[in-house]
């Protein structure tokens, strides 16, 4: 290298990273792990708030959720009216059912969580309480 001409603006391993490929490569992997780092969270906050939400269960809670899937099928929208009939399904058990399923880790009750017709069930300092105490 010629005296007082400047040095290269990455260091090896930088510039290694910044090829093309590799870049893309970097960007792509940490897209995945973010999402599914991200998903699990999502995923964990929305059982602690239906766990919120099944221990305050009532009859007002569930009219109030019965009518907003009323509404789904009626309108056939904004939920997918797959969604919108199992949850119909789901709300026309008893309440002590309807709370087991909430809290229930499984598969279908994580699908059914993603669309909930208890949104507005809690106050916004319950909902800002889960956001920060529930994560990975």
């Amino acid at each position: 290298m010629k005296r007082g001409a400047p040095g290269p603006l990455l260091d090896p391993a930088t510039a290694d990273l910044v090829s093309t490929r590799r870049l893309r490569e970097h960007v792509l992997a940490s897209r995945v792990i973010y999402t599914m780092h991200g998903h699990r969270t999502a995923e964990r906050r929305s059982l602690e708030y239906h766990r919120l939400v099944a221990e305050r269960l009532d009859e007002a809670l569930l009219a109030k959720a019965r009518a907003r899937v009323e509404e789904w099928i009626a309108e056939r929208g904004p939920v997918h009216p797959v969604y919108a009939r199992r949850w119909k399904a789901v709300l026309d058990r008893s309440a002590p059912e309807i709370a087991s399923i909430l809290v229930t880790d499984d598969e279908a009750s994580r699908d059914l969580r993603q669309n909930t017709p208890f949104a507005g069930a809690l106050t916004p300092s319950e909902r800002w309480r889960i956001l920060r105490e529930v994560h990975d």
